[in-house]
């Protein structure tokens, strides 16, 4: 009775509690050294322990173990945690009591202004968001008051980079290029070449490359077939396994031969020892100029991801779409349509270029252009 009469405030406690922790942005750390110069301690490790630190006794705090119980990945936690921040300190969000729609709406219209990407202002709302809509859900907010703010179409971005695939032609280029190019990463050629042909075959992804073992590859059986972990997928699901190709297969028993003579049971060296993915788009830079292929084209940019788009456009023109939604792996049918319509659209040009005209117009001479 006293809470409906406005005499007792059940969200006092929550109120007192600061939001994110500190509000002071915290600086970059150098990877911890020996006296020999030797790596102890990684910069992404010694980053980690500050932002802890600095979190603690926070709803900031509380919400990450509340991601990690949710089975999300380290690395994705941590992100998040740091686009929280980023935002509250930057908006002034000390407390709940401080959340505001219209401070954080001009918050993420300077991110437009400053040149930041569409895709980078909605990852700031969804990440902030979700935390607030936590906050509410676990009793901690009466009610959300960031409902209003909504995600922009990130597919009118004017400076918005599009993949292109590469064709037949281009993509032999690239891996003859890759194999006889030198070491980009701290990836050899050879491992390069092979890299892109079974991104390009399979539609794998840069993170689930770089998590396959031997124990995931069957080559032997009838059909050859690779089966991703679903700790490594992006859907973090047990997805069917993809058949390889009998040229993959054999390309990859001799891959997988020379790897384990050198007693790696690795794919591919993708991952640091910190952790960290190695820059794929660095190698596909490097062997486009060497391959004579533009990297950034009219028609979009040729990164690592478009071995994946052209995996799934070659499919469209071959299998019926149920059974390349299936392959791509996709959560969503309406991302297969995107590059299913790429497809469609050709057909339509040649269905428009095929259309017969009338006999009088084709003897009439074409416009004179001033």
């Amino acid at each position: 009775d006293q809470q409906k009469a406005g005499l007792i405030d059940p969200m006092a406690g929550h109120r007192r509690r600061p939001l994110i922790g500190s509000m002071k942005s915290l600086p970059k750390q150098r990877h911890d050294r020996n006296e020999r110069g030797q790596i102890v301690r990684f910069a992404g490790q010694l980053q980690r322990e500050d932002l802890e630190r600095a979190i603690e006794g926070s709803h900031l705090a509380d919400y990450r173990a509340h991601l990690q119980g949710a089975g999300r990945s380290s690395d994705h936690i941590w992100e998040v945690a740091r686009v929280i921040r980023r935002v509250c300190i930057a908006c002034k969000f000390q407390d709940s009591s401080n959340l505001d729609a219209n401070v954080f709406d001009r918050y993420l219209a300077g991110l437009i202004a400053t040149g930041k990407s569409y895709r980078t202002r909605n990852a700031a709302l969804k990440s902030v968001r979700a935390f607030v809509r936590w906050m509410v859900k676990s009793d901690r907010l009466l009610k959300d008051p960031l409902k209003t703010l909504s995600a922009v179409n990130e597919e009118a971005d004017p400076n918005r980079r599009h993949r292109r695939a590469l064709d037949p032609n281009e993509f032999a280029r690239l891996t003859a290029a890759a194999e006889c190019g030198l070491a980009v990463e701290s990836v050899s050629g050879l491992e390069r070449a092979m890299l892109y042909l079974l991104a390009a075959w399979t539609g794998l992804r840069r993170k689930e490359l770089a998590a396959l073992t031997t124990t995931h590859l069957s080559l032997i059986g009838d059909p050859p077939f690779v089966h991703v972990p679903a700790a490594s997928t992006k859907a973090k699901r047990d997805d069917q396994p993809i058949p390889l190709h009998p040229f993959v297969a054999e390309r990859l028993r001799g891959w997988i031969a020379e790897r384990n003579a050198k007693g790696s049971d690795r794919i591919f060296h993708l991952a640091t020892r910190s952790g960290r993915l190695r820059k794929t788009s660095k190698m596909m830079e490097h062997d486009c100029t060497a391959a004579g292929i533009d990297y950034v084209g009219d028609l979009g940019v040729a990164n690592f991801h478009s071995h994946r788009v052209a995996f799934i456009t070659h499919l469209c023109r071959t299998a019926d779409f149920s059974t390349v939604v299936d392959l791509a792996r996709h959560s969503d049918p309406k991302l297969t349509a995107k590059t299913y319509d790429r497809v469609r659209l050709e057909n339509r040009v040649a269905a428009i270029n095929g259309l017969s005209l009338p006999a009088e117009m084709l003897m009439k001479r074409p416009l004179a252009t001033s």
